[in-house]
């Protein structure tokens, strides 16, 4: 166990929020001491082998923009010329990822091509980016309020949005491209919207067998979850489960009894989080943060940024029970 817990901590080394007075093998020994002994080397191996392809390091974020900048088709192969005719747009209504990554976008450009995105401007094409997509409300938000504030500007006309991010899952990216599709029609805009990313994963029900996220075959028959599930039970609504033995449409997983491994062990600690914390609302499901009905949205995606609230509690949620792996900041 000595020499896998190295092996974690060297692929999330550079995650921002770690305890700073707790030694990071400690750390995460911490951590995975919280879960039944005879499950906790399968864990926390499984966990680093999904970490091992979908942790964002600073590092493999700056190759993405780097690919971003000079990516054939986004730049019509002209990367020097492009970026100059494009608004970059800071308009997140909360949190700081835009800004941190336009920082990074006006330094890599300016390393890359001599550009200053200070100067860069356009009245049709304009370019968002966030570190991930999640749900899409966040970006549906921060555009909606944004097409509304320049309707009378944009009306009858054409414009294009790149909106960029180092991780989309795919049925935040339907409800963004519906939802702004919407707004065009409202105000007589025509809107191109394309969403680029490094890793597209699969979240939608029509494809939960294929899924890339946790998503459950069945939840164990546990006093405390039983106790959780009534809540759903009472609400007139059926929980879908997975089915089948797929590791995702990417592999995420290494094998699927690995996968309901994680699935089982992270909901069932998600219920106690959730119990023993007091304070979170519905949405607070134990496979992370989702309005919808289901047990959690489930990602596993963690950035050197934050870890976030869509993925299962017992990642980054702490109580008086419960150390998180990878505490989070709030926006």
């Amino acid at each position: 166990m000595d020499e896998l817990i190295k092996e974690f901590v060297a692929v999330v080394d550079d995650y921002k929020h770690f305890p700073a007075w707790v030694d990071k093998e400690a750390h995460v020994r911490g951590w995975i001491d919280q879960f039944p002994e005879i499950h906790r080397e399968e864990i926390l191996r499984e966990l680093k082998h999904v970490l091992d392809r979908y942790y964002i390091s600073e590092a493999s974020m700056d190759t993405f923009l780097k690919g971003i900048i000079n990516h054939s088709v986004l730049t019509k192969g002209q990367p020097d010329t492009h970026w100059n005719g494009v608004k970059f747009l800071d308009i997140q209504l909360g949190g700081n990822s835009q800004k941190e990554m336009l920082l990074k976008m006006e330094q890599l450009l300016n390393d890359e091509h001599g550009i200053d995105i200070n100067f860069c401007d356009s009245e049709s094409e304009f370019f968002y980016i966030d570190d991930g997509l999640f749900s899409g409300g966040r970006v549906i938000k921060d555009l909606s309020q944004w097409i509304r504030d320049n309707s009378d500007r944009f009306q009858n006309q054409t414009i294009k949005i790149n909106a960029v991010f180092a991780v989309c899952h795919t049925k935040g990216e339907f409800f963004l491209n519906q939802e702004i599709e919407k707004l065009g029609e409202q105000y007589g805009i025509d809107i191109n919207l394309k969403v680029w990313a490094c890793y597209r994963l699969v979240n939608s029900a029509k494809r939960k067998d294929l899924s890339d996220v946790l998503w459950p075959k069945q939840i164990p028959d546990t006093l405390e979850v039983n106790k959780y599930m009534t809540l759903f039970s009472n609400m007139g609504k059926t929980i879908i489960y997975r089915d089948g033995e797929s590791c995702g449409v990417n592999k995420v997983f290494s094998t699927n009894e690995n996968r309901e491994l994680l699935e089982e062990q992270l909901f069932v600690k998600g219920v106690d989080i959730i119990n023993d914390s007091g304070h979170f609302g519905v949405a607070h499901k134990p496979l992370g943060y989702t309005s919808n009905y289901t047990l959690g949205f489930g990602s596993l995606v963690i950035t050197y940024r934050n870890c976030p609230n869509n993925a299962p509690l017992a990642l980054w949620a702490s109580t008086s029970n419960w150390n998180a792996l990878f505490p989070r900041q709030n926006n």
